[in-house]
C-alpha cells in the first residue's frame, strides 16, 4: 500500500536512466530488485549495524538482508544513490510520537539535497564554484526565516552619527491611570 507497482516501475526506470547517464551503461534494475532493495533498507533502518558488511559476516549474519541480494549488486544500488547519501549527511531531527514527522523531515532533507544537486549542476554550467551542502542548507534556513517578514527599514540610510550611548538612567513612566512606584497617591 505504501509503494504502488507504478511507483516501483518509475523508480526502476529513473534508476536505470540515472545509471546510464552517470556510468554510460544502464545497470538494468528490475522492479523486483527495487522492491528487494527497499525492503533491505527498511530492515536496515530497524536493525542498524555499524557497517553493511556486518549483516553478512558469520558472527552477525542477518538472513533477511544477506540472502536477498548479493553484496556486489547491493553495493551497485547504493553506489548510484547519491541523493540518499546526501540526505543522511545532515539529517533533520524529526523524532516524534507522530508517525508522519520523520517522513516530513526526510522529505525536507530530500528536497534540499536534490535542490543542491541542481544548484551544483548549474554552477558547473556557469563555471562557478558551488557552495558546500552544509552552507546551502544554512542559506535555505536563513531564507525561510525571512519569508513573509516585512523588509527592514526602507528609505534613507541612517546618518553617520553614532547612536546615543549615554549611561544615564532611564526614567520609568507608568502607563496612564497607574501611580509611579515610589510616590504615594493620597
Amino acid at each position: 500500500m505504501l509503494l504502488t507497482d507504478g511507483m516501483i516501475q518509475h523508480i526502476a526506470f529513473q534508476t536505470n536512466l540515472y545509471s546510464a547517464q552517470k556510468l554510460g551503461d544502464p545497470i538494468k534494475h528490475k522492479p523486483s530488485e527495487i522492491e528487494d532493495f527497499l525492503g533491505m533498507l527498511f530492515f536496515m533502518g530497524i536493525l542498524q549495524f555499524p557497517t553493511i558488511a556486518d549483516y553478512r559476516c558469520p558472527a552477525s549474519h542477518f538472513d533477511v538482508i544477506a540472502d536477498i541480494m548479493p553484496k556486489r549488486r547491493f553495493m551497485l544500488f547504493r553506489g548510484i544513490d547519491l541523493s540518499d547519501m546526501l540526505v543522511h549527511l545532515y539529517k533533520t531531527p524529526a523524532k516524534s510520537t507522530r508517525w508522519y514527522f520523520p517522513l516530513f523531515g526526510y522529505a525536507l532533507d530530500l528536497c534540499i539535497s536534490n535542490s543542491w544537486l541542481v544548484y551544483k549542476r548549474d554552477c558547473g554550467l556557469l563555471k562557478e564554484k558551488p557552495i558546500p551542502l552544509k552552507m546551502f542548507r544554512l542559506d535555505v534556513s536563513h531564507t525561510l526565516k525571512q519569508v513573509n517578514k516585512p523588509a527592514s527599514r526602507v528609505g534613507r540610510l541612517p546618518s553617520a552619527s553614532p547612536p546615543n550611548m549615554s549611561c544615564e538612567k532611564k526614567h520609568f513612566s507608568p502607563p496612564p491611570g497607574r501611580a509611579n512606584p515610589g510616590t504615594s497617591t493620597q
